[in-house]
């Protein structure tokens, strides 16, 4: 399961195939942090590269993406792989970030900004999922 949005890299390089490597979930405070790894493409994925590019997502407490089951984003398929299910609802949480980001830029006043996971997530607006 991956992310897929062709985002170009500090370096010039460009990542199409975004895939989650970690989830770290803590409970004291309530934290998770999601990484993510860009390859060129998901070819690349299967053929072990290493990947192009990296980013993580630092979600704190009331901002969790599994703290909360929404039934419409569950994938019946997914029920039987709870590890691509649970990548399946962060993904959705940093697509939702992401439009949430878009629709807020407009409204910013001059002295705010983005959150640090609202920029990262920005990014992503108009990927699609690739399972």
């Amino acid at each position: 399961m991956a992310l897929i949005k062709s985002l170009e890299t500090q370096y010039g390089n460009t990542a199409t195939y975004w895939k989650i490597i970690m989830i770290n979930q803590y409970l004291n405070p309530p934290t998770m942090l999601v990484d993510l790894v860009g390859f060129v493409d998901q070819q690349a994925r299967l053929d072990g590269k290493t990947p192009i590019h990296s980013l993580r997502f630092h979600f704190a407490e009331g901002d969790h993406p599994l703290s909360e089951l929404d039934p419409a984003l569950v994938i019946p398929d997914l029920l039987d792989d709870w590890v691509n299910f649970d990548q399946h609802l962060v993904y959705q949480h940093i697509k939702a970030i992401a439009k949430f980001a878009d629709a807020r830029l407009p409204t910013l006043k001059e002295d705010e900004q983005l959150t640090s996971n609202e920029q990262i997530a920005l990014n992503f607006v108009g990927s699609e999922d690739r399972y």
